[in-house]
């Protein structure tokens, strides 16, 4: 992004902003007004920020200032799938479980 024809001081540098409440977020909100590339990284329930405060047409205010120039990623963690009998733990953990320390034992 340039300004006036001029690149910005801060153009090329990214910036992974996962502060909540509002220094942090200011902060990044910052770098992104000089040319940083800011990507947010929210909790999948969404930011605070987003409800805080007054809203307009269903969005904050607070988040329309502190969002800009940020893109918005949501990690989706899911909870591991354990195994439903000792068989296919068998078939994929135990059985490397098993042949790591034979593959190694002659070092």
């Amino acid at each position: 992004m340039t300004t006036n024809g001029r690149p910005q001081p801060l153009e090329g540098i990214r910036v992974l902003d996962a502060a909540t409440i509002l220094a942090g977020p200011l902060m990044a909100m910052y770098l992104g007004d000089f040319g940083a590339d800011v990507i947010k990284i929210e909790h999948p329930r969404g930011d605070s920020l987003r409800t805080h405060g007054y809203t307009k047409n269903g969005h904050g205010l607070w988040w329309k200032i502190v969002g800009r120039n940020k893109r918005a990623i949501t990690p989706q963690f899911q909870p591991a799938r354990r195994p439903r009998d000792p068989a296919e733990v068998d078939r994929n953990g135990g059985r490397l479980h098993r042949e790591l320390p034979a593959r190694h034992a002659g070092e």
